[in-house]
C-alpha cells in the first residue's frame, strides 16, 4: 500500500492521467540512534580509546621500535616505491596486499621520511582495527542491542585484538577485509539472495587472502553453504578469485618461482631447529585476556571450556524457544571460529 500511495503521489491516480510531476528531492540516508546503533557508536569509541592508548602511552610505540614484522610489511611498501619487487628481489612471507596497502605511504615517505611514515601506517592500522567493531556491529545489529554488544564488545576488547593494532600488521586488516565480506554476503541472518552482493563479498575476502592466506576458512565455509547451487557458488568464488588474483598477479608473473618460495616453501615449510609451540601458550591467547599468560593451567583450561558451554548452551536455549535450528550467519560464525582455533592448534610454530 505505501508503495501504491508513493506511486499516485510522484504520478497520478493509479490508472488514470499523470499529474504534474513535483520537483524530486535527494533522501540522504541517516544513521538513526536505535539502540543497536548507540551501541555500536558507543563501543566503536571504547575501542579506539583503547587502541589509542596502547599506543600513544607506551614509550617510542609510536615512532620507536616495537616489532620485528612491521619492518618487512611497512618495508616492503618503501622499497616498492623506489623500484625494488617483493618476491623476485627479497623475500616476503605474506601476500602483497599490506604492500600494495601501504603504497602510498610508502611514497609519502619522500617527504617525510621512513619513521613518521611508519608512525602514519601504525595509525592507519588503529584505524582499521575500530573499523572492524563497527562492521561486526553492523552485521549483526538486527539481533538487538544484547548481541550488537557482545559482538562489538568482544572485538573492541579482545587483547590479541587491541595488540595486533599497535604496529603495521596484517591481521587488523585481515580482520577488517574478511568482515566487509561477510556485511556483503549476508542479508540478515541468511546469504544474500543478491548476486550483486554475493560476488562482491567475494571480492572483500579475496582481498582478505591478499594480505593473509587465512582467509580461506570462511571462503569455504559461505561456498558450502552456497550448495548444491553451483551457479552461486560459482559466482561467489570468482569475486573471491578476482579479489585476489588483481593485487597479486602483477608479482607472480614477475617472478612465480621467488613468489612460491616466500609464500609457500618459506612460510608452510619447515623450519631448522623448530621447536613446538605449547598448546597452553595458545589456549591462553584464545581466552581474549591479558592476564591469561600468568594463569596456571587449571583456571585457563576452566574458562576455555566455560566459553565452549556457554556458547553450546545459549545454542540450545535458542532452539527451544524460538523452535528454530541456527540460523545460516550463525553456522558461519560458529564453524569458522572452530576451524580457525583448529588451524592455530595444528602446526607446530
Amino acid at each position: 500500500m505505501s508503495r501504491l500511495l508513493a506511486r499516485t503521489a510522484a504520478g497520478g491516480s493509479e490508472g488514470g492521467a499523470a499529474a504534474s510531476q513535483p520537483r524530486r528531492r535527494i533522501s540522504v540516508p541517516v544513521m538513526r540512534f536505535t539502540p543497536e546503533n548507540t551501541v555500536i557508536l558507543a563501543v566503536t569509541l571504547v575501542a579506539l580509546g583503547l587502541r589509542v592508548y596502547y599506543q600513544y602511552t607506551r614509550p617510542g610505540f609510536l615512532l620507536g621500535v616495537t616489532e620485528y614484522d612491521d619492518g618487512p610489511y611497512f618495508g616492503s611498501a618503501v622499497r616498492l616505491v623506489h623500484g625494488v619487487l617483493p618476491y623476485r628481489d627479497f623475500v616476503l612471507v605474506q601476500p602483497p596486499g599490506i604492500t600494495l596497502l601501504m603504497t602510498p605511504v610508502g611514497l609519502l615517505t619522500y617527504l617525510t621520511g621512513t619513521g613518521p611514515g611508519l608512525a602514519i601506517g601504525r595509525l592507519l592500522t588503529v584505524l582499521a582495527s575500530t573499523a572492524g567493531v563497527v562492521l561486526i556491529g553492523l552485521l549483526v545489529r538486527h539481533r538487538g542491542a544484547l548481541a550488537t554488544l557482545v559482538a562489538t564488545g568482544v572485538l573492541a576488547v579482545f587483547d590479541d585484538a587491541v595488540s595486533a593494532a599497535h604496529t603495521v600488521l596484517v591481521e587488523p586488516w585481515l580482520v577488517l577485509f574478511c568482515l566487509i565480506g561477510a556485511l556483503a554476503t549476508f542479508d540478515g541472518d541468511r546469504l544474500t539472495s543478491t548476486t550483486k552482493r554475493l560476488v562482491w563479498g567475494g571480492v572483500a575476502f579475496g582481498v582478505a587472502g591478499a594480505f593473509e592466506g587465512w582467509a580461506i576458512v570462511p571462503v569455504l565455509i559461505i561456498v558450502a553453504m552456497c550448495l548444491p547451487d553451483l551457479r552461486r557458488a560459482a559466482k561467489f568464488a570468482g569475486g573471491v578469485a578476482a579479489g585476489f588474483i588483481v593485487p597479486v598477479l602483477p608479482f607472480l608473473i614477475a617472478s612465480p618461482s621467488q613468489f612460491y618460495r616466500s609464500l609457500i616453501t618459506a612460510q608452510i615449510g619447515s623450519r631448522a631447529h623448530a621447536t613446538r609451540v605449547g598448546v597452553w601458550f595458545r589456549l591462553r591467547h584464545f581466552t581474549g585476556f591479558a592476564a591469561a599468560l600468568t594463569w596456571p593451567h587449571d583456571l585457563v583450561m576452566a574458562v576455555v571450556v566455560g566459553i565452549i558451554a556457554f556458547i553450546f548452551i545459549a545454542y540450545v536455549i535458542s532452539i527451544q524457544v524460538s523452535h528454530e535450528f541456527p540460523a545460516q550467519l550463525d553456522w558461519f560464525a560458529v564453524v569458522t571460529a572452530a576451524l580457525v582455533c583448529a588451524m592455530f592448534l595444528w602446526p607446530p610454530q
